[in-house]
């Protein structure tokens, strides 16, 4: 059988993955991309150059389009999943987009994201029949590289730097190998339903790892959360990790809603700080249940990513995969803001005043109280 990879992503701008895709194609690998064709901002010079390196490689590639000047109206929102199907038995699923910050080359710099690898002909056959159905060249939505007719600047050039950052890896790979269950999560298809039954399934522990969550949805607070509130009163240990970074102020001031009325409820929130944590962003989607089974997905919780977007996420259900997956959460959930050095000098000069203000008054009131024995025995 003649290998191949199908894979359905939102943004794809990483010059280093392009190399790889590339050097799959040079081996003859059937290699087919499907993309959103209008993301936030509009697809960029990078991506379009990236796109046109694979297509004249020989990729495969077509954008999901709303062209409303030919009354062609895309099936999504938008298509925000992250995964790939490998030689027809092999998935990938992700929670991060193709990008230098979602998949950086070097392990100090980039966000904090979720992914996994599991190989398994069935859930693989799962994943590429939704794929297919999504690529489908007989939907009006579902248009060729060509139809897009791209023009990148003549004089453009790919940025191949390579970021570091501070952050020292702390979480190898693990591979896992038994008979486990795997449930393959859709959005707008399953990803409600599927969502609501994890959180409802808790009998002891709930941890959940956001880039936002937002408190409300159009007809009332979002059932997300307000099955997470349910669950806190019964006694559920809940903490809930949300992305804050200063340039999102829209985002934030939500995020800073859910937050309030989550702590109003017994659930415990952090925010990780872009300006001061090792990460770029918490750009991740996850969640853990009692240490039992696992959330992996694109899936940010507002009601347009549940109800309106294609998205993809698996839930695994085995002990030790959702154990390795909280252990991450932990150490996302433990982090501290770095003290400046300024304020560190400042604490230990204050502290070295603490003490010579109390050896001083030690040792005047010693003398004092040898005075005062000198006069009260003459």
């Amino acid at each position: 059988m003649l290998a191949s990879l199908y894979f359905n992503i939102y943004e794809f701008t990483n010059p280093f993955l392009c190399d790889e895709l590339v050097a799959v194609l040079r081996r003859n690998v059937s290699v087919n991309i499907f993309l959103e064709g209008s993301p936030v901002g509009g697809i960029s010079d990078r991506e379009k150059f990236i796109l046109n390196r694979i297509a004249t490689y020989g990729g495969n590639i077509r954008l999901i389009v709303n062209d409303e000047e030919n009354d062609v109206h895309a099936r999504y929102t938008f298509d925000h999943g992250k995964y790939l199907v490998i030689d027809n038995n092999t998935v990938i699923v992700e929670s991060c987009n193709w990008a230098k910050t979602g998949i950086p080359k070097d392990p100090t710099f980039g966000n904090r994201e979720w992914g996994i690898v599991v190989r398994s002909e069935n859930v693989a056959e799962y994943f590429l029949g939704v794929f297919l159905d999504d690529w489908n060249p007989k939907r009006c939505d579902s248009y060729s590289f060509h139809d897009m007719d791209f023009s990148v600047p003549p004089d453009y050039y790919i940025d191949n730097s390579v970021y570091r950052g501070s952050y020292e890896p702390q979480f190898m790979s693990k591979t896992i190998t038994g008979n486990f269950s795997v449930i393959p999560v859709f959005s707008p298809d399953t990803s409600y339903k599927a969502i609501c039954d994890m959180i409802e399934s808790a009998k002891e522990s709930i941890y959940i790892e956001q880039l936002y969550v937002y408190r409300d949805w159009n007809n009332g607070v979002n059932p997300f959360v307000e099955r997470l509130v349910n669950k806190s009163k019964k006694g559920i240990d809940i903490k809930v990790i949300l992305n804050y970074n200063p340039r999102y102020e829209a985002t934030n001031e939500k995020c800073n809603l859910t937050k309030q009325y989550f702590e109003e409820n017994g659930v415990e929130v952090k925010f990780i700080y872009s300006n001061w944590s090792y990460f770029s962003n918490i750009h991740n989607k996850g969640m853990t249940v009692d240490n039992e089974s696992v959330l992996i997905a694109s899936i940010n919780w507002n009601e347009n990513s549940v109800i309106r977007n294609r998205e993809a996420g698996i839930i695994i259900e085995n002990e030790e995969m959702a154990q390795y997956y909280t252990e991450v959460f932990f150490y996302d959930w433990n982090l501290t803001q770095p003290q400046p050095q300024d304020a560190k000098e400042s604490q230990q000069i204050e502290n070295k005043n603490t003490i010579y203000i109390v050896a001083i008054f030690t040792m005047t009131f010693a003398l004092v109280a040898r005075d005062w024995r000198k006069r009260e025995w003459t």
